[in-house]
Order: structure tokens, then C-alpha cells, then sequence
């Protein structure tokens, strides 16, 4: 079977909106997915730089070859019937490890179009780390990426109201978004001088998305059958070399 590719499953080039700071099959299964059909169906018009947050790992080889494509199934009961959809995801338009390749990952601060952050960098990513660096690059922990790439954004665009960033963590602990801000917050006052004026006439925004991890199916009365490592209703099976999709979706 040939492999997944733009040329099988063609998408317009689409500015990117999205820094994604985890790989997994969540995101990629549930909040990608969404992306994509955001860009079916309305107007959203942007794509998704995922990025690697940890050190360990590689990112998947296969994803690259694939040009970023891979498929999610849904299979569940809609009105008491059984239901399979399936879905080649084409939202993703790259992929940048933060520690191999960090000017590139850095860059994307820099980026006029972005206007998203989305996380899941496990229970543990949303930390203090008091040892962590500003000078570090990338620092350590989430929160000091963050707050690094946050104020050289700012810098970047002299604190422009209208480039600040909607941060979305999804890491499932209590009061995500709000325990995300205070490590920002803390880890900012660590930085270069002007990193504690990195909230001046800002626009970063957080909001919780925890609790709403359990969203079940596409819709009212959707019943998910298989539930997978990739999210509720998504099939978890192992995609070998040349089928479709990113291994382990």
C-alpha cells in the first residue's frame, strides 16, 4: 500500500495559527482533528506547527514522510446504529524539535499569522522548576518555554496588543490554565530585565480545557465504541510502513 501523502490527500497552503507543544495521539486525534474540520467548515483558515517539548524521543519519521498527513476513525452508535468515519487529518503543516532545531523553533515568535497555543505536556508539564533558565535554549520545563517565547514575541513585535497569543493547556490537572499563568508569572521575574514588562499591554489569554477532555464523538447521541491512546472514539491500532496514517493513531 503506497503511503499517505499531500499528493494522495491535497490541502491549500494555510497560514500557521496553531504552536502545538506536544505530538501525542490526543492532540493530534481530538483538537488537530477539530482544526480540520474548522477549516472545512467556516473560515478559520490555519494550520498547526507541533512541536517537540521534551528532549528524550524522536519525532516519528514517518509523520515528515507522510507530509504531516495521517487518519483518524471514529467508530461508536449514533441513534442505536453502528458508525465508522473516517478522516485523513490535514491541519498539521509541520513538525520542529525545540531542542534539535531550536532557531526554528524560535522562530515561530516571530510569526505574524500565530495566534494559538495548545499543550499537553503530560500531568507532570504544567511545574515550577525553579532551577530553570531564561538563558537556556530551550529552558527546561513548559512553563520556562513559554515564558521565554512569550516575551520574545513581545519583543519581537514591541508589544503589539493585537500579536499577544490564546493559550490553551489541556493537560489534565486542576485549574490548568490558571496554574500555567502563575509559573509564567514566577519564571518571567527570573528572566532579562525586560522580561518582567513582558505583561505590558498584553494579550496573552489562558483558558482551562481540562474538564472539557471528555468531549464523547462528533455530537449529540454519539456513543464511541473503541477508545483508543489516540482520545474517546479513536481507534488506537498500530499503522505499519505504508498505510495511512502516523504510527500509533
Amino acid at each position: 500500500m503506497e503511503r499517505l501523502n499531500a499528493a494522495m490527500a491535497p490541502a491549500p497552503v494555510r497560514p500557521v495559527k496553531v504552536l502545538q507543544f506536544g505530538e501525542g495521539n490526543f492532540l493530534r486525534a481530538f483538537v488537530d482533528y477539530m482544526i480540520d474540520i474548522a477549516n472545512e467548515k467556516s473560515d478559520f483558515n490555519g494550520s498547526v506547527a507541533l512541536v517537540k517539548p521534551i528532549q528524550m524521543g524522536t519525532l516519528f519519521p514517518a509523520f515528515k514522510e507522510q507530509d504531516y498527513r495521517y487518519t483518524v476513525m471514529l467508530r461508536g452508535l449514533v441513534d442505536g446504529q453502528a458508525v465508522e468515519q473516517t478522516r485523513v487529518v490535514t491541519s498539521v503543516s509541520d513538525a520542529v524539535d525545540a531542542y534539535a532545531d531550536y532557531a526554528r523553533y524560535a522562530d515561530y515568535a516571530k510569526l505574524p499569522s500565530l495566534r494559538f497555543i495548545v499543550s499537553n505536556t503530560t500531568e507532570a508539564g504544567i511545574v515550577l522548576d525553579k532551577t530553570d533558565e531564561f538563558s537556556l535554549c530551550p529552558p527546561k520545563s513548559y512553563p520556562g518555554k513559554l515564558t521565554k517565547f512569550l516575551f520574545e514575541r513581545a519583543e519581537a513585535f514591541d508589544y503589539a496588543q493585537d500579536k499577544g497569543l490564546i493559550i490553551l493547556p489541556v493537560e489534565l490537572i486542576d485549574d490548568n490554565g490558571i496554574m500555567l499563568k502563575k509559573c509564567v508569572k514566577t519564571l518571567a521575574k527570573q528572566g532579562p530585565g525586560a522580561a518582567g514588562a513582558g505583561h505590558r499591554g498584553g494579550d496573552h489569554h489562558h483558558q482551562d480545557l481540562a474538564p472539557r477532555r471528555h468531549r464523547r464523538g462528533p455530537g449529540p447521541g454519539y456513543r464511541p465504541g473503541n477508545s483508543g491512546p489516540g482520545g474517546p472514539g479513536v481507534s488506537g491500532g498500530s499503522v505499519g510502513p505504508g498505510q495511512a496514517g502516523v504510527p500509533g493513531l
